[in-house]
């Protein structure tokens, strides 16, 4: 008997909402589609965050996935950042 234990890696992205899917009101769940640093293409972003809205900068905690051939990001956190001005 042979046990296949596959590796998880958690990881941080940052990134700016290009388009909301779908948002709960009253849950906060969300589909996003994201784009950002360390991106080669839109994403879509899965987890909790109220309210959301295109342009918003996040940071969010978690796993990346596919399905269907779909890269996406599944967040355990997902938090609203600032940009930093530099002075």
């Amino acid at each position: 008997m042979s046990l296949t234990h596959s590796r998880v890696i958690y990881t941080t992205i940052y990134a700016v909402v290009s388009s909301v899917d779908y948002h709960g009101p009253a849950s906060g769940f969300s589909i996003l589609r994201v784009t950002g640093e360390g991106l080669d293409r839109e994403v879509k972003l899965f987890g909790r965050i109220k309210p959301v809205a295109v342009g918003d900068r996040l940071e969010a905690f978690g796993m990346w996935h596919e399905v269907e051939g779909e890269r996406g990001f599944n967040a355990f956190e997902i938090k609203k950042v600032q940009e930093v001005a530099c002075l």
